[in-house]
């Protein structure tokens, strides 16, 4: 059966709730790889500001939004449609330059279209300040992944902590604060506050996760603590060298219950070395066994080389 080049995705308002677009959320690199169809999503206002939080990722892979207005209704009755902005924020992004991401994005457009992106989104804001938080998620969203990949790290942490913090508390959104936090958290360490960064990390965003149990929030949550760890020299410090085992033991386990590739081969990988080092060989092996499994379907030949080279030196020495 000849598959379409565009499937139109329609139905009510409400029928994708936001446990389904988590779900979607979390497939979406398992349907990317197998279908070949474009997706048109048909939705209002309220289900995009659903969809932009409840599945940051796949909306990041969006190549652009539209409004449609009749052009019989008169100047100013259509507000909520224009409201949105999306028709001259997103409408002129070209599809091959969109977000590619992981949780927390990366823009791959050049640094001019970053920055010129950067004013129209501040002006829309500006010519839009009445316009309700679910129709700002995701200029507000967007210009914080812009200036954070400009490196523009004062602004960025102001704008995360003053407005788009805000607007999620204000819309009850639990999982965009705590995804907001953990962005913070990112720009804190960047910026030497490894402290402040782990504070966050461990008195709001983990528990915030466990809460609303999502599991890829606390996969990078863990993830971005062993890192501030590492960073700070954790493997000489016997405590630290524990927690760092502990985060990084739990993060391979709920990435192989996700089913991550590309988690399961870069966390497994650092995962069975500090095993190794730590004298753990045999509980090392099977780690080590399928991060390299996972290089291989990542297409990373020579990373998964070295993986089994280390894995047969070990199953010699334990033999």
């Amino acid at each position: 059966m000849r598959s379409a080049a565009v499937v139109h995705v329609l139905g009510q308002s409400n029928w994708f709730d936001a446990a389904r677009w988590e779900a979607f959320n979390i497939r979406r690199e398992r349907l990317a790889s197998k279908a070949r169809s474009k997706l048109v999503f048909w939705l209002d206002a309220e289900a995009i500001g659903l969809a932009s939080r409840s599945a940051p990722d796949l909306w990041s892979w969006r190549g652009g939004v539209y409004s449609f207005v009749s052009e019989a209704v008169p100047a100013g009755a259509h507000t909520s449609a224009t409201s949105s902005g999306d028709i001259t924020l997103d409408a002129r992004i070209d599809r091959n330059k969109a977000f590619r991401s992981s949780l927390y994005g990366t823009d791959t457009r050049s640094m001019a279209e970053r920055s010129r992106r950067v004013v129209e989104i501040k002006a829309w804001l500006a010519r839009h300040p009445e316009a309700p938080d679910e129709l700002k998620v995701s200029p507000i969203d967007e210009l914080g992944r812009l200036l954070f990949s400009l490196g523009d790290y004062d602004d960025a942490l102001e704008h995360r902590q003053h407005i788009e913090l805000p607007m999620f508390h204000r819309l009850n959104d639990s999982r965009s604060a705590a995804i907001t936090q953990g962005q913070i958290a990112d720009i804190l360490q960047r910026c030497g506050n490894n402290e402040e960064a782990l504070h966050i990390l461990n008195e709001e965003v983990l528990p915030a996760a466990e809460r609303i149990q999502d599991i890829a929030l606390i996969v990078n949550s863990l993830y971005q603590c062993k890192t501030i760890r590492l960073n700070c020299g954790g493997l000489n410090n016997q405590a630290d060298a524990q927690r760092i085992a502990e985060e990084l033991k739990r993060s391979f386990e709920l990435l192989c219950q996700l089913e991550r590739v590309d988690g399961i081969a870069c966390v497994g990988s650092l995962f069975g070395y500090l095993l190794v080092r730590s004298g753990f060989v045999n509980e090392a092996l099977p780690v080590l066994e399928k991060a390299g499994a996972a290089f291989e379907l990542l297409q990373e030949p020579d990373q998964a080389a070295k993986l089994r080279e280390l894995v047969n030196k070990l199953q010699d020495k334990v033999q």
